[in-house]
Formats: structure tokens, C-alpha cells, sequence
């Protein structure tokens, strides 16, 4: 979800070219299931099978996997979309196929600040944070705009707005979609 690391000197890894969730605009689409994808879906499913069914789990499908915006692309996640239609019902999926320790080790020894930073966005607001395409995944803990990082990158959080500051992008981010609101909860 971060960068490769080809920055170090003397790296046989170089001239890559980088497409991140921030600017992207070239495979923006590519990154999830766009509401096109979503409703094609929903249509050759044989669990959905009138249009009105398409429509209510459409509108469910949005408020729970929808969210991700990149370069004006909106985007659901395709591991839950997937599972919805399996199953019928909305759940959060994909926040249970890994570790939220990485969240919570932040959050327990980040003091103050960082709990109410994220009672503010489990309110619904929006928090201004620095983050950086080129944090080295070794230097997460060296400051609590690499937090900020993962969690945009790794789709628990989006970018509601961002303005490029040199090496730096300042991002109103907020919790996505109802899936991720439900972990931080």
C-alpha cells in the first residue's frame, strides 16, 4: 500500500513510475468496483432478482462500501461487495481479513491528541493531517503523520480534500464508509 523504496543510494530499483490513491489518473478506476461495476453485479446476481431488490441493496451498498474517491473516481470495496452479494446482508468483511493492531498501538501510546482525533472523526468530522506517499514503512513510528499515511493508503480513511506542499499532502481525511466507522467504533 506504500511506495517501494528505491530511494536509497546505490538501488538497482529505479525509473518506476508511481500511481497513488491521491492523484491518479490513469488506473483511478482500478483500485475497487466503480458504482457501474456494483450495479452490473447486483444485475447478474441471481440472489438479487427484481430491480427494486438491485436498488435497496444498491443504496445499503453505498452506505456501508462505498467512499473511496480517487481523481473524481468513485469506488466500493470489492472483497465486501463481493461478500454482500454472497450473503445478502451488509456486515463488515473486509475489516475482519486482517490486524487492526497497527491501530490500535497508535492509539494506546499516542496519547491524548491522537484519541481525539479519532473521537472527532467517529463523530463525523473531518481531521486536517499531513500525510506522505513517500513514508518508508520502517519509519511508521517516527511521527504520527506516518499513521496518518497507512491509514489513507490502506483505505481506513479517505481524503476528502488534499493541497500538494512540497513532499508533504494536507488532507481533510475521514472514515470512509459505515464498514471502517463500525472498527473505529
Amino acid at each position: 500500500i506504500l511506495r517501494v523504496s528505491y530511494h536509497e543510494m546505490l538501488s538497482d530499483l529505479n525509473n518506476l513510475k508511481n500511481f497513488g490513491v491521491l492523484n491518479d489518473q490513469i488506473y483511478a478506476d482500478c483500485y475497487g468496483f466503480t458504482e457501474w461495476d456494483v450495479k452490473d453485479f447486483f444485475e447478474r446476481s441471481d440472489r438479487f432478482d427484481s430491480q427494486a431488490t438491485q436498488d435497496k441493496k444498491l443504496a445499503t451498498a453505498k452506505r456501508y462500501y462505498n467512499g473511496y474517491e480517487i481523481n473524481g473516481v468513485t469506488l466500493y470495496n470489492p472483497w465486501s461487495i463481493i461478500h454482500f452479494v454472497d450473503t445478502g446482508r451488509a456486515a463488515p468483511y473486509w475489516v475482519h481479513t486482517g490486524s487492526d493492531a497497527l491501530i490500535k498501538r497508535h492509539v494506546m501510546k499516542g496519547g491524548e491528541a491522537i484519541r481525539k482525533k479519532f473521537a472527532d472523526l467517529i463523530e463525523g468530522q473531518a481531521i486536517k493531517e499531513p500525510v506522505s506517499e513517500y513514508i518508508r514503512f520502517n519509519r511508521l513510528g517516527a511521527g504520527e503523520s506516518g499513521l496518518w499515511t497507512v491509514l489513507l493508503y490502506a483505505g481506513y480513511l479517505k481524503a476528502q480534500t488534499s493541497e500538494q506542499n512540497g513532499l508533504i499532502t494536507d488532507c481533510d481525511l475521514v472514515i470512509p464508509n459505515r464498514e471502517i466507522y463500525y472498527l473505529y467504533r
